[in-house]
């Protein structure tokens, strides 16, 4: 056993990219379904898209071995826009498992939390991840957090068919005030919504359905390249009957297992009451995107209580499923209870 050390616990610096990249490599998020999400280049991207951040490390012997992050992110709560702190990244490094890292770094977390003047905290846990669960049940010095619930990421089959004509006409658009103003409209009844700027769908691939001069539904693409890649590692026998059953159609190549998977995600969606075929000719329009651009998979996470989680499940897809748990740092127990009571919303490809 080699002679370790003190442990340091302190703020990331960029210089760490390369040990936070090896330190995710040895810690997949086990569950269900193990998924390794590769953040080469950089560690730091995925991070940047969210808004602020700060990153916390354990450092032994000048090896990275634990982190956590915290995101800052401008969302919905009950139609309001609030600041909520999305936990991700925590890791501890499976030769120190048993130690006190991870505590060591939940207290350094909570300090920034307290320091922020931070309230609404949240997170996504991949379903089976017995692992991070202790974070969110009063342990390790978090307040107790409540499970709002699961999540269904559709992991969607691209298709070469193209759209039927039909009454609607689809536009392909850039981000502009008037069609952010309209995603935003819509995602505003979700709690943890992001906010729909202009900014924050520039580099979005934006298709809208409009019935005569008006815009009665969209979908914000978002290809996740450049910030994350995904990995199976391990999945249910049923998915890998059906992955080998897919593989063999023609014209479709999907990935194996340990071998990269490209994603193209629905950032944000929005449908005018009555106008529901024209979101799921949108769907049809965004399967071929994602098969004419060489994807694996069209994904978007719903809660288990979206109204649309029918319209979004209809094509071949594969499910994965995570729980999201939100707490209170201020103790405002009413309110997280109050939230259970709607319906959230995740973008995945931030996830």
């Amino acid at each position: 056993m080699p002679a370790y050390s003190p442990i340091v616990i302190r703020e990331a610096l960029p210089y760490d990219n390369e040990g936070l990249l090896q330190l995710t490599a040895l810690t997949p998020m086990k569950g269900n379904v193990t998924l390794f999400v590769d953040r080469k280049p950089d560690f730091f991207g995925l991070l940047r898209q969210r808004g602020p951040f700060y990153t916390f490390v354990a450092e032994c012997n000048d090896q990275i071995i634990g982190s956590g992050s915290i995101s800052e992110i401008a969302v919905y709560i009950k139609g309001k826009e609030e600041k909520a702190y999305y936990l991700g990244d925590f890791k501890v490094h499976p030769d120190f498992q048993r130690s006190t890292v991870a505590v060591r770094l939940a207290k350094a977390t909570i300090e920034k939390l307290n320091a922020l003047n931070a309230n609404l905290i949240f997170c996504a846990i991949t379903t089976g991840n017995k692992a991070i669960v202790p974070f969110f049940q009063g342990r390790l010095f978090f307040p107790l957090g409540l499970d709002a619930g699961k999540f269904n990421v559709f992991q969607i089959i691209p298709s070469p068919l193209k759209m039927k004509p039909d009454k609607y006409q689809t536009v392909e658009v850039l981000a502009n005030p008037d069609v952010a103003g309209f995603l935003d409209k819509f995602m505003m009844k979700y709690q943890f919504a992001q906010i729909q700027s202009e900014t924050n769908l520039r580099e979005c691939r934006i298709i809208t359905a409009v019935c005569g001069k008006e815009v009665v539904a969209a979908i914000a693409l978002a290809n996740p390249d450049e910030w994350k890649q995904e990995v199976l590692l391990k999945v249910k026998i049923l998915q890998k009957i059906m992955l080998a059953t897919v593989n063999a159609l023609p014209g479709l190549c999907f990935p194996r297992l340990n071998e990269p998977v490209r994603v193209l995600y629905i950032r944000s969606f929005a449908c005018k009451s009555g106008h529901e075929k024209a979101l799921e000719m949108l769907l049809t329009r965004a399967r071929n995107i994602a098969f004419e651009e060489k994807f694996h998979f069209l994904s978007i996470g719903l809660h288990e209580k979206n109204t649309y989680l029918k319209l979004f499940r209809a094509p071949l897809h594969i499910t994965l499923e995570s729980n999201m748990y939100i707490g209170s740092m201020k103790n405002e127990t009413d309110k997280i209870v109050s939230l259970l009571h709607s319906t959230p919303f995740l973008d995945y490809s931030l996830i």
